[in-house]
C-alpha cells in the first residue's frame, strides 16, 4: 500500500515538473529575466514627431571664456560670461523624417545673466515673443512681430534632439554616429544669448555659427526609476565654426535620457570646452589684432 501511494506521489511530482518545463518553454527562455525584473536586451531608440501637439522646453545655456589680446596692453585679457534661461512652448506644424519644417514657437520666459558676480537675470529680446518658423529649401521664413536681427538667430530644429536617435533597436553598449548635417541643425543657431564685448581692437563673444560638426552616441545603460525605465545615451563630439571672424572649436560630451515607455527624450545635458582665435580689425583703419581665448559651455534641455 505504501509503495502504491509513493508511486502515485512521484507520478504527481513528475507531472508538475513536466508542466513547469512546458510553461517555461512556451513563455520563452527570458522568463527568469522577466521574473527578476531585468531590462529588455534591446530598445527602440526612435521618437517620432507629432503635428499640432504642444511641447514645453526648459532650456539653459551657460558659457564663459577668457579672451587675450596680446597687443592690447591695457585690456590684454577679458572675461566673458553669459547664462540664458528659457521656457519655450512650441507646436510642430509640419515635419519630414523627424526634421521640423514648420513650427510655432512661444517664449513664455527668456532671461539672461551677464555677470557671474551679479547673477540677477534680466529679460532678453525673446521674452514673451511668439512667431512661426518655416524652412523652404535653403531659406528660413519667420512670421511674427520680431525684428530682422532676431529672425536671423533662430532655427526650426533648435533643441530637436530627436535627430541624434538612430531610429532602430539598440543594445546596451552599442554605438552610432549622428550625420553631420543633423548635428548642425541642432546646434547651428546664434542669438543675443551670448555676451558681446567691444574693446579697441576686438569684438568677441560666443555667438558662433557652426559649419562643421560631428557626434557619436552610445546606449550606455538602462536606468530603472520609480517614474519609469530610461535609456541612458552618452554623447561626444566636436563643433567648428566662426564667431565675428574668429575660429571657434567646441569639444563636448553629454548625456541624454530616453523614456522607453513613451518613446521620447526627456532630458539632455552637454558640457563643452571652447577654443577660439584669429585676427580682428582694430578701431584704427588698416590695423588688426590677434585674439585667442578658451572657456566652458553647458547646454541643458528638459522636455515636457
Amino acid at each position: 500500500m505504501f509503495k502504491q501511494k509513493t508511486g502515485k506521489l512521484w507520478v504527481g511530482i513528475s507531472a508538475a515538473v513536466a508542466l513547469t518545463l512546458i510553461l517555461f518553454w512556451v513563455l520563452g527562455a527570458d522568463l527568469p529575466d522577466r521574473m527578476a525584473g531585468a531590462a529588455p536586451k534591446k530598445i527602440l531608440l526612435k521618437s517620432t514627431l507629432v503635428e499640432n501637439k504642444p511641447e514645453t522646453i526648459f532650456y539653459e545655456l551657460e558659457a564663459e571664456a577668457e579672451v587675450t589680446i596680446p597687443v592690447h596692453h591695457k585690456h590684454s585679457s577679458m572675461k566673458l560670461y553669459s547664462k540664458l534661461q528659457r521656457e519655450i512652448k512650441q507646436k510642430v506644424l509640419k515635419f519630414e523624417k523627424n526634421n521640423i519644417i514648420k513650427v510655432e514657437r512661444e517664449y513664455i520666459s527668456s532671461k539672461i545673466v551677464r555677470q557671474k558676480r551679479r547673477p540677477r537675470p534680466r529679460r532678453d529680446l525673446f521674452d514673451k515673443k511668439k512667431f512661426i518658423i518655416e524652412t523652404t529649401g535653403e531659406r528660413i521664413e519667420i512670421t511674427g512681430a520680431i525684428s530682422d536681427h532676431l529672425k536671423s538667430t533662430v532655427s526650426p530644429n533648435e533643441n530637436n534632439y530627436r535627430l541624434i536617435l538612430p531610429g532602430k533597436l539598440m543594445a546596451v553598449g552599442e554605438g552610432w554616429s549622428v550625420p553631420s548635417e543633423d548635428v548642425l541643425k541642432i546646434f547651428n543657431f546664434a542669438s543675443s544669448k551670448r555676451r558681446m564685448v567691444i574693446h579697441g581692437c576686438t569684438e568677441v563673444g560666443l555667438k558662433a555659427r557652426f559649419d562643421g560638426g560631428k557626434m557619436t552616441c552610445a546606449l550606455a545603460e538602462i536606468e530603472k526609476t520609480d517614474e519609469g525605465d530610461y535609456g541612458v545615451i552618452k554623447m561626444e563630439g566636436v563643433l567648428e565654426g566662426e564667431d565675428n571672424d574668429l575660429e571657434v572649436r567646441i569639444t563636448f560630451t553629454g548625456v541624454a535620457l530616453f523614456d522607453i515607455k513613451i518613446k521620447r527624450l526627456t532630458r539632455v545635458e552637454i558640457k563643452g570646452d571652447i577654443k577660439l582665435g584669429g585676427q580682428q580689425p582694430c578701431l584704427l583703419p588698416g590695423e588688426t589684432s590677434e585674439v585667442v581665448g578658451e572657456g566652458k559651455i553647458i547646454f541643458k534641455s528638459e522636455f515636457k
